[in-house]
Parts: structure tokens; sequence; C-alpha cells
């Protein structure tokens, strides 16, 4: 009968859990306690991240949860949008704390999140190697693996998915306890866990720890049936894998809901296949899984396929090397089961070149709801850790035997290790030099970047011949191999990650933005930018209402509006708005577009007549757009019966006759046989008197009649009163919104109440009265046998039976 890992634990293990803490302090140093630095290479940490949670902690500082947030792409589902992560436990209490003392979000706890998420990573791990009986130093080096793994540290700037993949260790623990110990409450505990990491806000991190823990079903079966009958055979496996997918589903449902209603109308409600396979991880770039600067050390210098972090996953050469050598091991079950997870990853990376990915596309087995498949790197990096650990543990419990000769064949392999490696050099250093004197920067960029890899196997070769001829204590092996995972993956994946910033003008547009945001008026704000990752969707900091930006989850028809405007020319790359003269589109006035910030000044010959010149702030021109239309107006209208006919008008007429006629989905104003029907309009003065990012109130002409066009964006959960009558929100202008006008009204109201929500809190409750239900049964079963085991003390005891 093995340990238990509280009959293991000892002092020491609180000393190395320690030292992890110092090591993600001192590592991280930089972005924790200087200004200047930040994460952020990736862009989504300061574009996207930043305002987000700037615009969170101020709501909350309002006593107002952030359910919509009219800051980005004129008005998105802020809570709903999942990355936001708005119940996450770290997130939630970090921001309300700061909400509580009214203090601004600031950049440096953002990066203080990461790091810590990074750091309960590695602590997690470490318990996990443990409870798998791996000793304190091959623990501490499955640790450092994964905390400072290449998917870790390249997705530091995307929070949500480091935040997700840190609970992987944790789930992955209690998971295999209930499948080896066949208790339910184990069962539970990893679904606790896995709502935490749901709710984290990257939901394609949970789907391949899924995919994880049913390979980990699989193999509990093969073991029970093949040598542990104690442990969980597959049929009970997989009840418990329901069990526990089931529960974190329901605990998370105040978040899924809304997520999964959002999923329904955005751009992610189908994802074509060419969507889909993008940001796979190239075949021929796996050699970054051993060299990881080969195809260049920065963004900058980055000659690779896709973004660099998109596609890095170095785990360590050292760890690598480690987990060749756990194959030693003579309990080989869970070596074999964390390779096979290693390679499969690797194979669905790849994406089409690896085939396993288009199957499972093609049956509809959840991977065509996620794009970049190299995001199951995460995976790469978990089970190679775990190899790692396996590894140095086998090193450090056979380094003290008599004759060594289970060490000296580990020694063995790590020299084979080292000679492919450097014949896979050689040779790719052949390649590179073969491809053209035009390309030498490159070839020599490779070979540069493959130096430190062979440096590094060759500090391995010494620890361990150091170890074999002489006495040290197997302490110091551990402590040397632990020190070269380190150097090994701390300087591989670390430095280029952190961008330096202007703390004072984040986003370089501090003078343009504070101008425009002291106009009067209710109006949009327009970024011209050449791609999403350089538009300004910093609209929260400076209370700017924008019609630019990203999200992981856009609405659908307003992504298709803005593409009549300008076509995308790839997922997420739209070209410049003075692209074939876009700016002059009359569906930017429709939109409310009144100002525009622009790094490069617009051509004389567009502006004319349409946009007055305003002035040059810092590095950012301002424009007026004279012809913006208010936010809400009574128009003429062309009724149709659905939004497909709407979309195809606009097509066809580009929408040049937008600004006069509104085109809007009333299939009761139509006449029996007709296609379309026009609705005429008794105009009158409209002003918003009341705006709020929930509650819109609209001060109305008694005498209007008509449709009211709102240029608001058309969501579920929005609600429309005319007088204190709730009445029906009609879809118009594709992607807006419009209230039927009958005459002699005063006032419309339009207020935020998603009913996705309350249905997604009630299912939460259910799910949490379930648990609490579980544990009282469980705390009165614990009781009961307490006290009926006391019993049977007394009645064996010293004055029991007959005088």
């Amino acid at each position: 009968m093995t340990s238990s890992l509280r009959e293991r634990w000892s002092k020491y293990d609180w000393l190395v859990l320690l030292g992890l803490t110092a090591l993600a302090v001192l590592a991280w140093s930089r972005v924790l306690f200087s200004r200047q630095w930040s994460f952020g290479v990736e862009v989504d940490f300061l574009r996207q991240f930043y305002p987000a949670r700037v615009y969170a902690a101020d709501m909350l500082s309002r006593g107002t949860f952030p359910l919509w947030s009219p800051y980005v792409l004129a008005g998105q589902p802020y809570f709903a949008s999942f990355q936001t992560a708005m119940l996450y436990p770290p997130n939630l209490g970090a921001l309300g704390l700061y909400a509580a003392f009214g203090l601004s979000w600031g950049l440096k706890v953002q990066c203080a999140l990461v790091v810590f998420h990074l750091w309960l990573a590695g602590i997690f791990t470490y318990l996990l190697a443990r409870d798998l009986e791996v000793g304190r130093a091959g623990s501490a080096v499955a640790a450092v693996t994964f905390m400072f793994a290449g998917f870790m540290t390249a997705h530091a700037g995307h929070i949500n998915q480091v935040s997700s993949a840190a609970w992987m260790p944790l789930v992955f623990l209690l998971f295999n306890r209930a499948l080896a110990r066949r208790k339910l409450g184990y069962a539970v505990g990893a679904g606790v866990a896995m709502t935490v990491a749901l709710l984290a806000g990257h939901l394609q991190s949970v789907f391949y720890l899924c995919c994880l823990l049913l390979g980990l079903v699989v193999f509990k079966a093969v073991q029970h049936h093949r040598s542990d009958p104690h442990t969980c055979g597959l049929f009970m496996g997989l009840g418990l894998l329901a069990v526990t997918v089931a529960l974190a589903a329901g605990l998370a449902a105040a978040q899924l809901v809304p997520t999964y209603e959002l999923i329904g109308v955005s751009t992610r409600s189908h994802i074509p296949y060419a969507i889909a396979q993008a940001g796979s991880l190239p075949r021929w770039q796996t050699v970054n899984l051993l060299f990881p600067h080969f195809f260049g050390s920065s963004p900058e210098s980055y000659f690779g396929g896709w973004a660099m972090w998109e596609t890095y996953g170095y785990f360590g050469i050292v760890a690598l090397a480690l987990g060749v050598v756990a194959w030693l091991r003579r309990r080989k079950g869970w070596v074999i089961f964390f390779w096979a997870a290693l390679l499969l990853a690797i194979i669905l990376a790849w994406g089409p070149d690896g085939g396993l990915f288009t199957l499972l596309y093609d049956a509809r087995l959840f991977f065509n709801r996620f794009h970049n498949p190299a995001r199951i790197l995460v995976v790469v990096g978990f089970a190679g850790a775990m190899l790692a650990g396996f590894g140095a543990d086998h090193l450090t419990s056979v380094v003290d035997e008599p004759e060594k000769v289970r060490f000296r064949s580990a020694i063995h392999v790590v020299i084979a290790v080292a000679v492919t490696v450097l014949l896979v050099a050689v040779a790719l250093s052949s390649v590179m030099l073969a491809r053209g004197s035009n390309r030498r920067l490159e070839a020599l960029i490779a070979m540069k970047g493959m130096i430190f890899p062979l440096v590094l196997l060759a500090g391995l070769l010494g620890v361990l011949l150091l170890a074999r001829f002489s006495d040290a204590p197997k302490q110091w092996l551990g402590a040397g191999l632990v020190a070269l995972v380190i150097i090994d993956i701390v300087l591989m994946n670390m430095p280029w990650v952190m961008v330096q910033v202007n703390p004072d003008d984040l986003y370089g547009d501090r003078g343009a933005s504070g101008y425009v945001a002291s106009q009067p008026g209710l109006f949009r704000v327009e970024t011209d930018a050449h791609t999403m990752y350089d538009s300004l969707d910093n609209g929260a900091l400076y209370g700017l209402e924008k019609s630019c930006g990203d999200d992981s989850l856009v609405i659908g028809d307003y992504d298709r509006y803005r593409e009549i405007i300008v076509p995308q020319v790839n997922p997420g790359v739209q070209p410049s708005l003075m692209y074939e003269g876009a700016v002059l589109s009359p569906m930017l006035d429709v939109m409310n577009d009144t100002y525009f910030m622009m790094r490069q000044p617009m051509p004389p010959v567009l502006a004319e007549g349409k946009y007055d010149y305003l002035g040059y702030y810092g590095t950012v021109n301002v424009y007026r757009n004279r012809t913006a239309l208010p936010r809400a107006w009574v128009s003429d209208a062309v009724a149709f019966r659905d939004n497909e006919q709407v979309y195809e008008e606009i097509v066809r007429t580009r929408g040049d006759e937008i600004r006069q006629t509104a085109y809007v989905v009333y299939p009761e104003g139509i006449p029996d046989g007709e296609q379309s029907s026009f609705i005429p309009a008794v105009k009158g003065p409209v002003t918003a008197s009341r705006r709020g990012p929930h509650r819109l109130v609209l001060d109305v002409d008694p005498g209007a009649e008509g449709l009211l066009v709102v240029s608001e964006v058309y969501y579920p959960g929005w609600e429309a009163y005319v007088d204190g009558r709730k009445t029906e929100i009609l879809k118009t202008d594709l992607a807006f919104r419009g209230v039927i006008l009958e005459g002699g009204q005063s006032k419309v109201e339009f207020v935020f109440r998603p009913r996705s929500l309350r249905m997604g809190i009630v299912v939460s409750l259910a799910a949490a009265g379930a648990v609490l239900i579980f544990l009282l049964v469980r705390l009165a079963l614990w009781f009961f046998r307490r006290r009926r085991a006391g019993a049977s003390i007394e009645a064996v005891g010293p004055d029991a039976g007959p005088q």
C-alpha cells in the first residue's frame, strides 16, 4: 500500500514551495516592480484586457455589475463575452477590492495576476507530482517546467488562457484520485476546480483538459483490467468524468448560458474549416521544441509561420532529455500516458498537416468550435513537465545505488539524445545555408538559436558525469537538475514576452482622446487601423464610445455591417478605412461616427466636404464628421421579412440610401403577397436625456410617427418601453435597433435585462445546492460512523459484558 501525500509531506516540501514563490517573484521582477515594463508582446494584454478591467473596476465602484459595454464595437455584451471573466474569483476579488477603495485599475496589478497564475501553475504541478509519488527534486523540476513552459510564458498576455491553464494540474490530481480510489467526493472536487478554470475565461483550454481526463479514464481502465482491479473500470470512470464535467458546467452556468447565447449570434456560431485551422503549428516548425529561437528570438526578428506566440511550445531541451530518461523507470505506466498525450497533442497542433484535427473537425467533436489548434501546446507543456519530473526522479533515486548500473544507463540515454540533437542541428544548418545568399540573415538567426540548447545538453551531461564519478549526495544532483531546468526555460522563454511601455500615455493617444472626450453630446469615435491589432480599443479609459475594436465573440450582424463598408482581407485583418474611399461610406454616418482619430492624415480629396480637420494631438490626427447622424432619429423605412433580405439590399445599394431610408425586419407591416413595404414617417426631434451602459432614455416628439432608428447594436436581452409600455425591438439596418412609434409618445427607454443571465443563475444555484446537499450527506455519514465507532469501542470496553 503506497503512502499518502500527507504522510510523505514534510517541512522540506514547504521550503520547495517557498523557493518556487521566490523564483516567480525574481524571474518576473521587471513586470512586477518596474513601471516601464509589462506583458503584452501579443498586444491583447494592453489593447483588450487592460481597458476591459478598467471598465469593470469603474462599474463596480459605482455599484453596478457590468453586463454591457458601450465602449467597443458600437456596444458589446461585456459579461457574456466570457474572456472578461467577471465571475472568476481572483478577478472578482481584485476588481472588488479596487472598486471598494475607489481606485483606478492599475497595469501592475494586472501583471501581478499573470505572475500569480504562473506561480499557481507551478504549485499545483508540484502537488500533483508529489501525489504521484515523485520525489521532491523531480516534483520541483516538473513545477518549474510547467510554470515557465513555452505556452504559459508566450501566452502570458492572454491572461484568460494562462488563468485557465493554471488549474489543469489540480483538476488532474483530484480526478486521478477519484479514479484511483473510486470515490465520488474527489470527482466532485475536480468539478469544483474545473468550474474555477471555466470561469477564468478560456473554454478551449478547459476542453483540452477534458480530453486529457478522458484519456486518463481509458488509461485507468486498462490498468484496471491488466494489473490493478482497485482502480475504476471504463464505465465507472466515464460516470465519474460525467459527474465532474456536468458539475463544472452547472456551477459555471451563470457565465456559460449568456456566453452560449452570444456564441449563437456571433461570428463563431459556425467556424468554417478555413478559420478553424488558422493558427496551426506547421510541421516543419516543430523544430521549435528543440531550438525555440530557430526562427527568431523576438517577434521583430521572427520569420516562422503564424504569430510567434501562437506556435511557441518550448518546454526545455533539458526537460525533454529527462522525459526520454523517464522511459527507464520500472513503473512506466504514467510515462507512457504522458508521452502519448504529448505526441497526440503535437499532431493535433499541426492542424490539417497532422490529419487528426481534420478528422475530429469533420466528426463535429467540438474541435469545430475553436480555432488556433496550436493552443493545444498547453497539453504539451503539461505532459512535458510531468515527464521531466519522472526523469529527474529516476536519476535521483538510482544515483546512490552501489554499482550505479541504472544511472550509467541513464547517462547513455542522455548522450544518445545529445548526439541526435547535434545531428539535427547540423542537418538544419546545411538546409538553411543551402537556401541562398538572400536568406543568409535567416540562416544566421537559425544557427545562433541552436547554440544554447546544445550547450544546455552538454551541461546536463556534465552534471550527470559529476554525479557518476563523485560521492556527492543525491540532493546535489537534484539541485543541479533543477538549476539547469531554470536556466534553460527561464532564459529561453521569458525575456521576449515583456515589453516596454509609457505608463503615462500607454496608447500614445492621451492628448487626442482627452480632447475628443471633452466634446459635448452623444457620439461615437472611429479609430482607423490597418489591422484590428493596431486599433485603439481604449475607449473605456476616456469614456469614448468606439465603433471599432475586437473581441473573441463579435456579434455576427455587426461584423457583416462593417464588412460591407470595407471587407476583411484575412480573418481579423481589415484594411484602412481610406481603402477605396470607405471613409466616405454613409453607413459610418448611420453609426453616429462623429469623430475620427487617425495616425496618418486623411487625404484632402477624401476629407473635402465631409470631414473637418480639428488638429494634431501628439501622434494622432483628429477629424469631425459633419454628416454623422445622431444616436437616434425618426426615419422613413422599408419593411422586410427577414434580415437576409436587409443584408442583400444594403449590399446591392452599398448603403447609399441608408441615411434617408432605414431597412427594418417587420413582417407584420408587409401586406400579404408583398415582399416588402414602405413605412412613411412623420419626423420629429429625438434627444437622448439619459445614457448609461445598461440604459438609454430618449425624449421623443409626441407628433413623431413611423420608425425610430437607434444606432445601438441589436442584441437579445435589450427591452424597449414607450412611455412605460413594453414594445418590440425591431432589427434595423442589419445590426441596429428600431421601434415603431404610433404618435402621442414622449419617452422611449431601452434597458438591458438578459434573460440568459437569469437562467444561468438558476442553474448555477441548483448545482451549488446539489453540492451542498452532497457535502451535508457526507458530513452526516461521517458523524454517524464516528458515533457508531464510539459505541462499538464502549461496548467492548472493560465494563462491558456480564459481571
